[in-house]
């Protein structure tokens, strides 16, 4: 049997609004981080005006630097991704660059998940707002760019935003798997 629950208000954390009369969809996950950050006892810290701080805080452990907890690194970094995956693309890069320490994580990788968690707290009502009605137009556009050889492995990270109804419906920031001996092919690798 099927039974109707009425309107979609939430779903896996996500906060759904529909407003039928403006024509719009709003998903935010305000709840998910808000219990998020009280589980990481982060629910008063200081807000961060950006995600990540500069490359020296996900630069690659040096011999001899003091480890954090990987579990407790590992557990933060998967409870982040799903912000990352659900509605909150603008902290991707950064979870890009620090899930490469699950292994070993250094206390300054640790930091600079915390300051990711700051940045979340000063962002908490950052949500996607799609527009079908008809005043909106409904067009799908999409982004690609590359970074060339901004990690310390010479590696280029792509990344890609599309949209739809003014909001994004799709994005990933990752390492490319190759080395690219000039700008145009991290370029061309990320369009592909």
């Amino acid at each position: 049997p099927v039974k109707d629950l009425g309107e979609i208000k939430m779903c896996l954390g996500l906060n759904i609004v529909r407003d039928r009369a403006t024509g719009t969809l709003t998903i935010d996950q305000i709840h998910y981080i808000e219990n998020m950050l009280h589980a990481y006892r982060m629910a008063d810290c200081t807000p961060a005006s950006s995600p990540i701080e500069g490359y020296e805080s996900t630069a690659p452990k040096t011999p001899g630097e003091t480890l954090a907890d990987s579990q407790l690194y590992q557990q933060a970094i998967g409870s982040l991704q799903y912000c990352a995956i659900g509605t909150r693309m603008d902290i991707s890069y950064a979870l890009g660059r620090l899930s490469q320490y699950l292994a070993e994580p250094a206390v300054r990788h640790w930091n600079a998940v915390l300051r990711v968690f700051r940045y979340l707290k000063g962002t908490l009502h950052y949500r996607l707002s799609y527009g079908f009605g008809p005043q909106n137009e409904l067009s799908l556009i999409g982004f690609t760019n590359a970074d060339y050889a901004g990690g310390s492995d010479r590696a280029s990270v792509s990344a890609y935003v599309f949209t739809l109804g003014g909001a994004a419906i799709a994005w990933s920031s990752k390492k490319q798997r190759t080395i690219s001996t000039l700008t145009v092919e991290a370029e061309y690798i990320a369009l592909c």
